[in-house]
């Protein structure tokens, strides 16, 4: 009787098995350790252009939103911040753009602050809105339509 029962096929194929086998462990080692090595480079590299800059924290205008300037003015009573002249529009949640930019300029005016001023209507903006609209005796939808326009073009018009 012979110690392998399949004879030479298997040994062979056996072989090549664990020989396939270990060369995928050495390639994965050596991916893993130049991976490592790219990673320490680029770690150094970021650190010697913070140095060389002098600043110890990423610049906050790569990391923040675009914000944007109110620049108000009454004309036949209304009020506008150089954005957007809409009376009809309607902004809602989830809504981008100047017509946003000027409702938050807007808000912010009437005292319901609706944070930055980023031309994003998010929940920050939403709740002011609402805010606003409950203050003013409105429906109070959270939406800037035609009478929330109308109110926040005018108010403290008095």
């Amino acid at each position: 009787m012979t110690p392998w029962p399949y004879g030479r096929a298997m040994r062979v194929v056996l072989t090549a098995g664990v020989t396939a086998l270990v060369l995928s462990v050495s390639a994965v080692l050596v991916l893993a350790a130049e991976l490592a090595e790219a990673r320490e480079a680029a770690r150094a590299a970021r650190a010697d252009t913070v140095a060389a800059a002098g600043a110890t924290a990423p610049d906050p205008a790569a990391v923040l939103p675009s914000l944007h300037t109110c620049r108000l003015a009454r004309t036949d009573g209304r009020w506008y911040a150089g954005h957007s002249r809409t009376l009809r529009a309607v902004a809602t949640y989830g809504h981008t753009g100047p017509v946003v930019i000027e409702a938050q300029c807007l808000l912010r005016r009437a005292g319901a602050s609706p944070g930055d001023v980023d031309g994003i209507f998010g929940p920050l903006t939403r709740r002011a809105v609402r805010r606003f609209q409950d203050r003013e005796g409105l429906a109070v939808d959270g939406a800037v339509g035609p009478d929330t326009w109308r109110a926040l073009r005018t108010w403290g018009a008095t």
